[in-house]
């Protein structure tokens, strides 16, 4: 096989963190140096070629290195691989044997691991299908416990709130003074906040990528590659990207943007394979308002809205028109479609059911979009009348020093609970007297025993949540938020437009006789504050 007595030999040279490789003693030049010093001691081999992988794991050898190492040597090109030990060509005990024992003796290949003292020239059986193998068996156990412990450690920093991610989102990097900490990259923020208010002023995925890229703005991928990280994505199939209806997509449903970490979402399968597995939702690792948002929570959640709705643009419109996605059909549920007419030179607009539209069924559920705008701008000033009323309610119980303890448990909804907790307990202490009487067997007494007890823990978890719930409302975490800030704070709804109308309703429903629901965000807040705001006049004029 040697030419003219010479070996011809390639060095080959791997290194994993992953692994558990320590890297200064492992490092590639200190591979490379040993090899060095390991031929000034042999006369019959020469070095032709250096292949290495940094930063590939060994229980995988689908190396670029190595790979082009083998096609050398089906090529003849190269006949002796020379490794510093056995662990650097590879963790995976059972491809490592395969390889020594079957693979390059049949190809004529010797092999040499230094620290191992193995040399396929010399060795012998034992060495070749006993202590070798050992060896192997022990790198791949140890490469077990390194991923073992590496995954132990990475689920301990997601439990106590550590970024533990590689690469950072679009909008954030890590931090300088700790990388388990993120920041808002104010750049990248700038852009991820246009995003945001495109999506909501009407304008679809794709024709925000459009926008992005007629700007010149740099893709994320391209944008951290410019911030000097090694970044690498399997979303990328060119060596410049642009913005993309999937990347723009991705931004928009991503929670990390309104403050919550989400983390734990896939794993491999294990050490020996890098494919990766979804995990469970419910099994995430998730940290509420974990870092500064880019975007405050109520736009995060109206976008979320709008993702979920059909909300395509016409053809050669270039936003949605303004109930786009708000209108339904009360009876089949569909999404109302727009239409347009033209009657004696006006062009009128009106919305039918959609089902109908399509000859499926249901009614035409017809509106014009005239009445719908008049009916729309009255009820939400009727909704903010309400609203400024709550918050006078709220500040007088402030300014009056009102027993906010004593006011909560008079509130209806409370009051309600704690007469149906009294009724359970009273059925419950009765039947002891029904089981001393014979009325009861005990069979029949532990049934309904464990019945009443199950609904009044129920009943008192009711009104613990209840009375939290009027608390914050009256401690102003909903009244004094951003949302009814900016409604009271708006002049008038003298004209609509798609930001008041998504900011502010959530749904618009339309029945057959012309009957019209409008569904507002935190419309069950809402509710419970006028409720209490009526108690507390009440309270006052007596």
């Amino acid at each position: 096989m040697q030419k003219n007595g010479i070996w011809l030999a390639c060095k080959y040279l791997r290194l994993s963190i992953e692994d558990g490789d320590k890297t200064e003693s492992e490092s590639i030049v200190n591979q490379a140096v040993m090899i060095d010093n390991y031929m000034k001691q042999v006369s019959d081999i020469t070095i032709i070629e250096t292949f290495k992988d940094d930063g590939f794991s060994g229980t995988d050898f689908n190396r670029p290195g190595f790979v082009s190492m083998m096609e050398c040597i089906e090529k003849k090109e190269i006949n002796c691989i020379i490794v510093k030990d056995l662990s650097r060509f590879g963790r995976e005990h059972i491809d490592v044997d395969r390889y020594i024992q079957k693979v390059f003796p049949t190809m004529g290949v010797r092999f040499i691991a230094i620290n191992d003292n193995y040399d396929s020239l010399t060795a012998n059986m034992t060495d070749t299908h006993l202590v070798l193998p050992v060896k192997s068996f022990v790198n791949d156990t140890y490469c077990r416990q390194t991923s073992q412990k590496i995954r132990s450690h990475l689920e301990a920093k997601r439990g106590i709130g550590q970024y533990v991610g590689s690469y950072v989102v679009y909008g954030y990097k890590k931090s300088a003074q700790d990388k388990n900490e993120i920041e808002i990259d104010p750049v990248a923020a700038m852009h991820v906040s246009e995003i945001f208010e495109w999506k909501r002023s009407g304008l679809n995925n794709q024709q925000i990528a459009d926008r992005l890229n007629d700007a010149g703005v740099m893709a994320p991928a391209d944008y951290k590659r410019s911030m000097g990280i090694h970044f690498k994505s399997s979303f990328q199939t060119h060596l410049s990207s642009k913005w993309s209806a999937m990347a723009v997509g991705r931004i928009l449903k991503n929670p990390i943007y309104c403050g919550d970490l989400e983390q734990g979402k896939s794993r491999r399968v294990n050490y020996k394979v890098k494919i990766q597995r979804e995990v469970p939702k419910e099994q995430w690792v998730v940290a509420k308002n974990h870092h500064d948002a880019i975007i405050n929570r109520d736009i995060f959640e109206q976008v979320q809205l709008l993702n979920q709705r059909d909300t395509r643009i016409a053809p050669g419109e270039e936003k949605l028109y303004l109930f786009g996605g708000l209108l339904f059909c009360g009876d089949c549920g569909r999404n109302m479609v727009r239409r347009t007419n033209t009657y004696k030179g006006q062009k009128k607009v009106f919305y039918i059911c959609t089902t109908y539209n399509r000859h499926a069924g249901c009614s035409r559920h017809s509106i014009k979009e005239e009445e719908l705008i008049s009916i729309v701008q009255n009820g939400l000033e009727l909704y903010r009348q309400m609203t400024d009323a709550i918050r006078e309610s709220v500040e007088f119980i402030k300014s009056n020093q009102f027993d906010m303890q004593q006011f909560i448990q008079n509130d209806d909804v409370l009051l309600g609970l704690h007469r149906e907790l009294d009724k359970y307990y009273k059925l419950m202490h009765s039947l002891s007297g029904s089981l001393a009487k014979g009325i009861l067997n005990k069979q029949d007494y532990k049934m309904l025993h464990d019945k009443y007890q199950e609904r009044i823990g129920e009943i008192e978890a009711d009104i613990d949540h209840q009375e939290t719930y009027i608390a914050d409302l009256l401690d102003h975490k909903f009244m004094c938020g951003q949302w009814a800030e900016q409604f009271l704070e708006k002049p008038d709804f003298g004209e609509l437009d798609r930001d008041t109308l998504i900011h502010y309703i959530e749904k618009i429903i339309v029945y057959e006789d012309k009957r019209i629901e409008i569904v507002y965000r935190f419309q069950d807040e809402l509710s419970a504050a006028a409720r209490l705001a009526k108690n507390i006049r009440q309270e006052a004029v007596v």
